[in-house]
């Protein structure tokens, strides 16, 4: 799918998060999460790590509506 995010277009797929999740280690959740393959991670890194974006570009909502739209769950702690 494509997106816009803090006004860097983006080409996504479920696969590239599924992909990118591999590589990075689940860090402590805040408050907000998305479930991937049955686990959680904190949002902004798993998106971080599937963009290359620097966590400073974007925001945690505008991830949380990419990553739902491609089809993941995201919760709010608590």
């Amino acid at each position: 799918m494509r997106f816009t995010v803090g006004g860097t277009p983006l080409d996504l797929t479920e696969d590239d998060v599924v992909r990118a999740v591999k590589e990075i280690e689940p860090e402590q959740i805040r408050e907000h999460y998305v479930v991937v393959k049955r686990r959680h991670y904190p949002v902004t890194p798993v998106f971080g790590a599937t963009t290359g974006m620097d966590r400073l570009d974007f925001t945690t909502l505008s991830a949380r509506r990419v990553l739902m739209r491609l089809g993941f769950e995201c919760r709010r702690k608590g």
